[in-house]
């Protein structure tokens, strides 16, 4: 203990930086007034002043120049007079391993790191003036305490240690701290695990206790350290600790989250069990559950009971929160600790079986039920109506999403309004939210009251914009997109799939919801017809969701579902009978009777599509009367219109004109659009079979007006083989010529000529090669003349692909006379004409290839690098709209039609160079705004992907070496940097750069993206 005397002492101050001399004596003046400050701004001076005057301690900057401090400490130890001479080293930053070894090596005990705080430098100041006060203690000890130790380090270094966390007033014990330096060494290869095991076995009390308490946690905030601590400064001794690298590391890159070292915590867990009783070790998870809980932490609380095994207080734990633990920023770690609860104790708590049961949704989607029905039972037996309403409304959403029982949901809805009348306003907003999602999905799905969703879908989302709560709404964007959906709105839908979209950026990509994300978007495009956007975001759904993991779930045999239905548009009813197939076979939710009926019905419909009458009418009756057993409202509608397109496709008029009319009559109560368009098309069908052509204008002018309106050429069950039967009497009314036209192009990849006749659109592939195909006949035109592909091309790219002869001889044979060019163009034209009839017939002269007053065209034709530049201004169109969702789609569709350059190995003439230079543009434009998009939500592999391609094509592009860069530094990708930027110097001198140019070009990439 200090003697009640202030004793006065001298410390020495060694910086080269006269600023820092300053601050440091300044501080030294207003706060420690017993001590002499000596100052030296280099290591020479500091030596003198030490062989001059009684120096007690010193502060001494690390890099000086001249000697460095260092060297001013080595040579303090070396002499006898100033060897017990406590040192601290300051440096620019925070000490490196090797700068603390080599520091203990020449007797400094402690670093501190520029800029140095006043409180900092003062708590510094402290610690040494009482090692100071220490060490002339032992200097006056006949016996000397430093008489049993090889070198004074050890000893100051340990003392360093307890004056952190005992504060500067505490006396060490002279004989402890002899013994415990003679058995530690300091040098330069500390031993951790020693000092570990000196400190759990040999320190004071209060030092092991504190030690083994904390070794308890995996991780340990060191404010929640400080509570459970019995010394007086836990985070000074954790800040000695860390200077020094020894025992504690951070956790996840949190500076505020400590955790001992691996082998460290290993060693001090076989301590604890022999030290600390059961009691202690309940008290301190008890103690540290409190603290986080209070910090709003719930999982690390939820962690710390598990370890001690008090679910008990798991279960009010979870029934304080509700559902908010399944929010995003605790669902992932919450799942792990969920599967470590034994399932007795699960079963014997409604919480805990709530959120067991809500873990399986996308695992184990057939155990949900069983759980969920667990905790409601537990919720209804104690009377605790919150906890049974928050039950419901997961089961509302598992019965759809997980495993496909809508007839238990249809069952449910009634107790979950009633619930929610008298318990929602009492919720957190997040659980009133959460109920609120689960209501309106009800609503729409189990009731078809589409107007009640879109009151509830409006205050929820309100509310959650408000809280901030990403995943609500997310659930909630998608409500809206399925609420669009089914009310016909598809512009609406589409805004809100793209508010989806930016929300799921601020989730985790396995977040259930941003799973569920897919299955929406899916649905929407096919629901569109937009079957190529379908196709892709299918077999991303995929690949990101896991096979076998889809598989399990209800989504599973819906988008199987939706697959058939788009393959049956395309007449492509070998596939859709495989996807049919898979769907009844592979997931387990296809045996519930919701979507068993759903996927016979289909089988029905693809059996009259055969004319297979017997299996037909067997399987259109099982999914009628499965539908019968699950649940009805709008789910039916499927059922009915694909009975109704069965029953008129095998002749059986009665009962199809019963399922349409019934379809339409509920669809149009319940005031939905996504199925009309179709009851109306296979009713016009069914009244042209009876000859009734007024009903079936009708129905035709129902059916134009309704996809005016939804802004689609697409309707529910469309073929092309009902199309072909609709158009002779579409066609009559010139109000629907577009619509008909269009319907035409996508449906049946046909065009309507002047006199109204179909005819086949023929294909030109100018990308990646030069070919020409007309229903199924494809022409290689490598086997053409030269001036033959040279006019075909010009024609091709011309806008409208007409040009007039006189014009295409002045291209062609610019330098021939007119006679001769003429000659030359008759000779082309002829040879091309008679190729191309000789593979696909003599309605190329007729109708694809003609001569008319001096004009060459070509019609009904489709151009694959004319959909490519289309596909690239829609991605543009879209993106300048911040559709970004939208973007990528246009991106993905180009992406597919590009096979290759334009017209690759061919001599251009005239404007097609031009054209070719033009299509790489694009290219390069597609490849690089879709891997922006993917970088955008964090899918950085493929995104590598798409501009490792692009460089291949231009590789000393530096926008694209940029972008690579910036995702190889986010990644942190050292040698993937390394290797881009040698490929980018070999590129620069591939194209002649100097070498200068070159190391210019580098640099101006930018610092930041060089360093990783």
């Amino acid at each position: 203990m200090m003697n009640d005397a202030v004793q006065q002492f001298t410390l020495l101050l060694v910086d080269d930086n006269p600023i820092n001399l300053t601050l440091l004596a300044k501080i030294i003046e207003l706060d420690l007034p017993q001590v002499q400050v000596l100052t030296a701004n280099n290591g020479l001076d500091g030596l003198r002043l030490a062989e001059q005057e009684r120096i007690d301690g010193a502060f001494i900057d690390v890099q000086m120049p001249g000697m460095s401090g260092l060297e001013v400490c080595r040579r303090l130890k070396a002499d006898p007079r100033t060897a017990a001479m406590p040192l601290v080293l300051i440096t620019a930053h925070l000490a490196s391993p090797e700068m603390r070894a080599e520091g203990l090596e020449v007797g400094a005990y402690d670093f501190i790191s520029q800029p140095i705080s006043n409180v900092e430098m003062l708590a510094r100041l402290k610690v040494m003036l009482r090692l100071c006060e220490g060490e002339r203690a032992r200097q006056t000890d006949a016996a000397g305490l430093l008489s049993g130790v090889e070198s004074p380090a050890q000893l100051r270094w340990l003392s360093g240690l307890f004056l952190s966390a005992d504060g500067a007033s505490a006396e060490p014990e002279p004989k402890l701290l002899q013994q415990l330096a003679a058995e530690l060494s300091v040098g330069e290869e500390m031993d951790e695990l020693l000092l570990a095991e000196l400190w759990a076995g040999r320190f004071p009390l209060p030092w092991r206790r504190t030690l083994l308490k904390l070794s308890l946690l995996e991780q340990f905030p060191v404010a929640l350290a400080a509570k459970l601590s019995e010394l007086a400064d836990i985070e000074a001794l954790f800040d000695y600790l860390q200077r020094h690298d020894l025992l504690l590391e951070t956790a996840g890159g949190n500076g505020g989250v400590l955790r001992f070292k691996a082998e460290v915590h290993k060693l001090l867990q076989g301590r604890r069990e022999k030290q600390l009783d059961e009691q202690e070790t309940l008290q301190v998870f008890r103690l540290a559950a409190d603290w986080y809980q209070q910090k709003d932490h719930p999982v690390e609380a939820f962690e710390c009971l598990l370890q001690a095994g008090l679910f008990s207080a798991i279960g009010q734990l979870l029934s304080h929160f509700g559902l908010q633990l399944l929010a995003d920023q605790y669902q992932s770690r919450l799942l792990k600790l969920l599967a470590q609860v034994p399932e007795e104790e699960a079963v014997g708590c409604g919480w805990l079986a709530l959120y067991t049961g809500v873990s399986y949704m996308r695992n184990q989607p057939l155990d949900v039920g069983t759980w969920l029905e667990l905790a409601r039972n537990h919720f209804v037996a104690t009377s605790d109506q919150r906890g049974e309403l928050l039950t419901v409304s997961q089961q509302i959403v598992q019965y759809l999403v997980a495993d496909g029982q809508v007839e238990l949901g249809q069952a449910k809805l009634p107790r979950l309004r009633q619930l929610a009348e008298a318990q929602l306003e009492l919720l957190t907003p997040f659980n009133r939210i959460k109920v609120q999602f689960a209501l309106g999905l009800g609503e729409l799905f189990y009731a078809g009251a589409l107007k009640r969703c879109e009151g509830i879908l409006s205050q929820a989302m309100s509310e959650a914009l408000r809280g901030n709560f990403f995943e609500l709404q997310l659930e909630l964007a998608l409500l809206q997109v399925l609420l669009g959906i089914y009310q016909g709105r598809y512009l609406a839908a589409r805004t809100a799939m793209e508010q989806a979209w930016t929300t799921a950026r601020n989730l985790s990509a396995d977040c259930y919801p941003v799973l569920i994300l897919r299955v929406v978007a899916c649905e929407l495009l096919c629901s569109c017809g937009e079957l190529d956007g379908f196709a892709q975001q299918r077999h991303q759904l995929r690949q990101i969701w896991g096979r076998e993991e889809f598989q399990k779930s209800a989504f599973s045999p819906i988008v199987y579902f939706f697959s058939a239905m788009a393959e049956i548009a395309k007449a492509r009813l070998s596939v859709a009978e495989e996807m049919l197939d898979l769907a009844l076979v592979e997931s387990p939710a296809a045996l519930r009777p919701h979507l068993r009926s759903w996927l016979l019905q289909l089988r029905g419909f693809m059996h009259a599509l055969a004319g297979h009458r017997e299996a037909g009418l067997a399987d259109c009756g099982k999914g009628l009367e499965l539908r019968r057993q699950a649940a009805t409202g709008l789910h039916q509608l499927p059922n009915r219109l694909l009975a109704g397109a069965s029953a008129v496709l095998l002749q059986e008029q009665e009962l199809a004109l019963e399922q349409l009319q019934a379809g339409l009559t509920i669809s149009l109560d319940l005031e939905e659009g996504r199925f009309r368009g179709g009851f109306h098309a296979w009713l016009a069908a069914l009244y042209l079979d009876r000859d009734d052509q007024v009903s079936a204008l009708e129905q035709l002018g129902h059916m134009f007006e309704l996809l005016r309106k939804q802004r689609i050429d697409f309707f529910f069950a469309l073929t092309p083989d009902l199309l072909r039967k609709l158009l002779p009497l579409a066609m009559t009314n010139l109000a629907w010529t577009a619509q008909v036209q269009r319907l035409t192009e996508r449906w049946l990849d046909s065009d309507i000529s002047a006199d109204g006749r179909l005819l086949p659109y023929a294909e030109l592939q100018m990308l990646g090669g030069f070919s020409y195909r007309l229903e199924g006949q494809c022409f290689d035109l490598n086997e053409v003349g030269q001036s033959s592909r040279q006019l075909l091309a010009l024609l091709a790219v011309t806008p409208n692909h007409s040009m007039s002869s006189e014009l295409l001889m002045g291209t062609l044979w610019p330098e021939s006379p007119p006679n001769k060019a003429r000659n030359s163009f008759d000779s082309a034209l002829s040879r091309l004409r008679k190729t191309l009839e000789g593979s696909c017939g003599k309605q190329i002269r007729q109708d694809y290839l003609l001569l008319d007053k001096g004009m060459l065209l070509l019609r009904h034709l489709r151009i694959d690098c004319t959909a490519f530049a289309q596909a690239i201004g829609a991605a543009r169109r879209h993106l300048q709209r911040q559709n970004f969702w939208q973007a990528e789609l246009a991106f993905w569709l180009a992406g597919r039609l590009w096979r290759g350059p334009f017209l690759p190995g061919f001599e251009l003439d005239a404007e097609l160079p031009y054209q070719r230079e033009e299509y790489i543009l694009l290219r390069l434009e597609q490849l690089s705004g879709l891997s922006r998009l993917l970088v955008r939500r964090g899918e950085f592999e493929e995104a590598v992907r798409l501009l490792q391609t692009a460089l291949q094509i231009e590789p000393a592009n530096d926008v694209l070496v940029r972008n690579l860069l910036d995702i190889y530094q986010l990644r942190g990708e050292k040698h993937a940097v390394h290797l881009l930027l040698d490929s980018y110097r070999k590129a620069l001198q591939e194209e002649d750069y100097d070498v200068d140019e070159i190391d210019e070009l580098i640099t101006a990439l930018g610092p930041q993206r060089l360093e990783v």
